[in-house]
């Protein structure tokens, strides 16, 4: 009898834990599983942020983010456009003369065959989801994605019914709005709302899941409350308003995305006039904690569904950005303010706080995620996995980063920035810039004639004129 009840006892005790432990919320994910990866773009995303040194900035979820994995503080665009840019990474190839050079690029049409990077995914037992803008079209390489999701009204951002029509009248649209309406009916919500609803069911295989912020592009507009959070104390107008000193006039613009698609905007080189900047600046801002506020969104969904621990995290600016800058708005320049984007990476195998001060590509992270997710790299991809760097931030790296704009090249160093322009018809060579960071950080002033830098112009130029599709600048 006694030992009948020991037994059940036994018994009994085996059943409460087995109760305890089925009861503890467990990650959806067994031991040596392929992690997901959650893919974060943000489009015109500016390393203005928090956790990049900008205090003024409310951005605390993408703050966080930082805290918990790797942020690069040189990480550059192959293009300062958006269509070459994302292209560029997806695909993992570099930008020539040819490729890759306006923003309405297409990777179907301009690089046919190669194997772009939720494709490589997919082929490796990945589920593939697309939301928001990811590939500047939403049906460029559509079959890359098993989910390919596009909220509608991306065009028509607009609250005030009276700006609608502004823009249904003329073509063109008011630069900004601080709207009213609830947060659902802008754009940017509806992706969050449809990450989460994706990251709700995505528990029966890997996925690899990219979701496309729209703002803080033009036009800036977001919910007012957002546009509340900061005073003009908050905006830092930009120090060297002016255009670089010697520079040649293809190395600046005169914001014709801002003066020629928005109205009330002074035309060709007028200037804009503080209160117009300044309210454009507060705009930006707005933006940018609207857009992190939905990345927090998401962010807290995974969490919720205990996904974190088996997920890559990648939140990546497309290329930087102009806030007066130069006496230029937008990006569209080979300057660092155009080319210098945001980069944070998250996940089990990236110690929290890691800071890479090394110059590093866009086009090192198609191979990075590769490697972290212990899936083969392709042969064909220009850039170099950065695992070995988020372990080591002090390792011998790159030498610079390559970057292209219509006929311009330019490459970015630990000391320098240099650029030039060669004629479309013929290649022949047309302008050169160089600025020398070490004197001059904000590239104001172009040396590139200065017979002191006669031998670092030609080495410059030498790398530039190397065959980009077997381009490699390493100093491994």
């Amino acid at each position: 009898m006694e030992t009948l009840y020991s037994l059940n006892r036994i018994i009994s005790l085996i059943t409460f834990a087995a109760v305890i432990v089925f009861a503890i919320p467990l990650p959806v994910f067994c031991a040596g599983a392929k992690p997901n990866v959650l893919f974060i773009m943000i489009d015109d995303l500016r390393p203005q942020l928090g956790c990049y040194g900008f205090s003024q900035m409310k951005t605390p979820n993408i703050d966080a983010l930082a805290k918990k994995g790797a942020i690069f503080t040189n990480n550059f665009c192959q293009a300062p456009i958006c269509g070459a840019s994302r292209a560029s990474l997806l695909t993992g190839i570099r930008p020539t003369k040819f490729r890759y050079i306006d923003y309405d690029t297409e990777a179907d049409k301009e690089a046919p065959g190669v194997t772009d990077l939720p494709r490589h995914f997919k082929e490796n037992g990945y589920r593939t989801v697309s939301i928001g803008k990811i590939f500047h079209f939403q049906f460029d390489r559509a079959s890359s994605w098993d989910v390919n999701i596009r909220p509608n009204n991306f065009e028509n951002q607009y609250v005030d019914e009276d700006n609608n029509k502004q823009k249904t009248a003329t073509g063109k649209s008011v630069p900004y709005e601080a709207g009213t309406a609830p947060d659902s009916q802008y754009f940017d919500w509806k992706v969050s709302e449809n990450a989460i609803a994706q990251l709700k069911r995505s528990k029966s295989k890997p996925f690899f899941m990219a979701v496309g912020f729209s703002k803080p592009h033009l036009p800036y507009n977001c919910p007012k409350r957002f546009w509340d959070k900061y005073s003009d104390s908050d905006l830092k107008p930009a120090t060297n308003h002016f255009l670089p000193i010697n520079a040649p006039k293809q190395a600046y613009h005169f914001s014709e995305e801002l003066r020629e698609q928005y109205v009330n905007i002074p035309k060709g080189e007028s200037p804009l006039g503080d209160s117009l900047e300044k309210k454009l600046m507060h705009g930006y801002y707005a933006c940018v904690s609207f857009a992190d506020e939905m990345v927090g969104r998401v962010l807290a969904e995974l969490d919720k569904q205990n996904l974190r621990e088996n997920t890559i995290i990648v939140l990546w600016g497309d290329h930087g950005y102009q806030l007066g800058e130069h006496d230029m708005w937008c990006k569209h320049t080979l300057l660092t303010t155009s080319l210098r984007t945001p980069l944070i990476m998250s996940s089990q195998k990236i110690k929290p706080g890691t800071k890479i001060d090394k110059i590093t590509e866009v086009l090192d992270i198609y191979p990075t995620l590769c490697e972290l997710s212990g899936i083969n790299t392709p042969a064909h991809l220009d850039g170099i996995s950065m695992t070995s760097l988020i372990k080591e931030p002090n390792i011998a790296w790159k030498k610079g980063a390559i970057s292209r704009y219509y006929r311009g090249a330019s490459i970015r160093t630990d000391k320098y920035l240099y650029a030039e322009w060669r004629r479309k018809i013929d290649d022949v060579f047309t302008a050169r810039m160089l600025c020398d960071l070490s004197k001059d950080p904000d590239e104001n002033r172009n040396v590139a004639e200065d017979p002191a830098y006669s031998e670092t112009v030609k080495n410059l130029s030498d790398l530039l004129s190397s065959d980009f599709d077997d381009f490699s600048i390493t100093g491994k």
